[in-house]
């Protein structure tokens, strides 16, 4: 245990204020906090001090300057922590429930939040080499809200409380950095790590739409403004530290995505099935443009559905064949547009109970540390029960030394297995790489054993996707301008790689075409409802 140091305690010459100084403070100039003299703090308890100089009106910010903390002030801090960390604590106690409910391990929620406190008052306490008691006593008075003591040291720190505390706070820190606890997530002692307590908070207030995460930052900056203020001076040193724990609490709450400031939507999507009935499913499918293996691999499919819906029916055994499928393809190949329809169709041939689907990716289902991961997998696949589960760029889950992308294929398959009768899981991705997620696990392997290959639009096919953007745009090519296309096309499908986007390049052409078309027509002074639909060949062009 890093040893707790008395602060050294002299009077300002100019108001006889008594100022408490860190002993790494001695020798240093420091202000006074009343009438804000230059002064130098003293080598030691009961030094002579130097008669103050009033600092001229050109002199910058002082070294060190605070007002002390008040009583008002201190109290309406011990008022709130009062009020939000027993539900804090209920909060993460019910989160590491689920986290480490297939581990022996027991961490009481008081723990973790008594650890990350511990962690911001050391780290202010140690950004000048020690940690008074004055700052010992500000972090008793939050592990006492845990205990449900209503002492306060901070204010009585002669009291009969505080002599015991001062007595037995060391040992009880030096407990939160045993060798054995910091093995957990967030337990090491440095900012490299997350706030575990932040992000405990941000799943539960995920699950429950409180804002219990939000709340624990405030009361932690302000926890960490009240023992940076502790001994009456904050030095450059305290102030790097207060901005370097504003930012780890920052981001440890933006790693957790949804619920955070500064976050994007979320990268899970559902559909709804569409009203129709199998025929229709099947005739929509058929009128997409190109994919004729994947169509006839359908057919198949649905051909072999039918079957054992029939012998279901007749009281004959289904065979047991995996209905999970494996899509290979480059974006924009139509997958999640196929997954779609498949789903609505499981639905309507009775082996699915609602037939949505479900579309995820890494981001939607691994989270910051272990354990969470599991849960926020869980949720992704409970969403997705009775129809399909899409799983975009599916190898990303199987980057070597990510072990929280591995604990989210384990859930997967585990979900997978335990409701194999309405769950249908199909992963998608380039050929090459999807591969090599199917071998990272012997169990992947064998649940996927359908494979549908999407491949590349052809320029033909290109056209007829460009064209139909037109139509459904109320648009009309004129001859040049539909050959000019087809000249695009051709020349971005013969210069493409893996990065090509298919029917999505169709799209952002289609689109680029308008932006030209608007700039030529508003340059007229009679624009007439021909020129508004008529897309000509000077409107088409593609830049990028």
């Amino acid at each position: 245990m890093d040893e707790v140091t008395k602060p050294l305690r002299f009077n300002c010459p100019g108001c006889d204020r008594v100022i408490k100084a860190k002993v790494s403070y001695a020798g240093r100039k420091a202000s006074c906090p009343a009438c804000s003299a230059e002064l130098m703090v003293p080598q030691h308890n009961g030094a002579t001090v130097a008669s103050p100089r009033k600092p001229p009106r050109s002199a910058g910010k002082p070294i060190a300057h605070s007002t002390p903390v008040s009583n008002r002030e201190y109290h309406a801090f011990i008022r709130q922590a009062r009020q939000l960390l027993p539900d804090m604590e209920n909060a993460v106690e019910q989160v590491l429930r689920r986290v480490l409910a297939s581990t022996t391990l027991e961490l009481p929620a008081s723990l973790q939040l008594r650890r990350d406190f511990t962690f911001m008052a050391l780290r202010l306490g140690h950004a000048d080499e020690d940690f008074t008691q004055s700052e010992m006593l500000m972090l008793s008075d939050v592990f006492m809200i845990f205990s449900g003591i209503e002492a306060i040291n901070y204010l009585d720190p002669d009291g009969a409380v505080s002599k015991v505390t001062k007595e037995q706070m060391p040992d009880v820190i030096s407990s939160l950095r045993d060798p054995e606890m910091m093995r957990l997530p967030g337990w090491d002692w440095s900012f490299s790590g997350s706030c575990m307590s932040v992000q405990y908070l941000a799943q539960y207030d995920e699950w429950h739409g409180t804002s219990y995460a939000c709340d624990f930052i405030k009361l932690a900056i302000d926890f960490c403004e009240l023992v940076a203020k502790a001994d009456a001076i904050v030095g450059e040193e305290e102030q790097k530290e207060k901005e370097n724990i504003r930012e780890w609490l920052d981001r440890s709450y933006k790693e957790m995505g949804e619920g955070s400031p500064a976050t994007g939507a979320s990268t899970v999507k559902t559909s709804k099935a569409p009203d129709e009935s199998l025929d229709d499913l099947i005739r929509d499918l058929n009128a997409l443009t190109g994919l004729a293996t994947v169509k006839s691999e359908v057919a198949d499919l649905v051909s072999f559905l039918k079957v054992q819906g029939i012998r279901k029916e007749r009281g004959m055994a289904p065979a047991s064949i995996s209905r999970h499928l494996v899509f290979y393809g480059n974006p924009g190949t139509g997958k999640t547009t196929v997954a779609r329809t498949l789903a609505s169709i499981y639905a309507k041939l009775g082996f699915l109970s609602k037939g949505h689907l479900v579309e995820a990716d890494r981001s939607g289902m691994v989270a910051g540390f272990v354990g969470q991961t599991a849960i926020k997998t869980k949720e992704v696949c409970e969403k997705a029960l009775g129809g399909v589960l899409f799983i975009d760029e599916a190898y990303t889950l199987a980057v070597k030394d990510q072990d929280y992308g591995q604990e989210a294929i384990d859930t997967l398959l585990k979900y997978m297995e335990d409701n194999r009768d309405d769950l249908v899981v199909v992963v998608a991705g380039y050929p090459d790489k999807m591969a090599g997620f199917l071998d990272c696990n012997p169990g992947i392997r064998s649940r996927f054993t359908r494979f549908m290959n999407f491949q590349d639009y052809s320029p033909e096919e290109l056209s007829a996707i460009f064209a139909g953007f037109c139509k459904e745009g109320g648009f009309t090519l004129t001859d040049e301008a539909s050959t000019k296309a087809r000249g695009v096309l051709e020349e971005q499908y013969v210069q493409r790689d893996s990065n090509f986007g298919n029917a999505r390049f169709a799209r952002n052409l289609f689109e680029q075409c308008l932006v030209r078309h608007a700039r030529r027509i508003t340059k007229s002074d009679d624009i007439t409802d021909g020129m508004l639909t008529m897309l000509e060949e000077d409107d088409v062009d593609w830049v990028g």
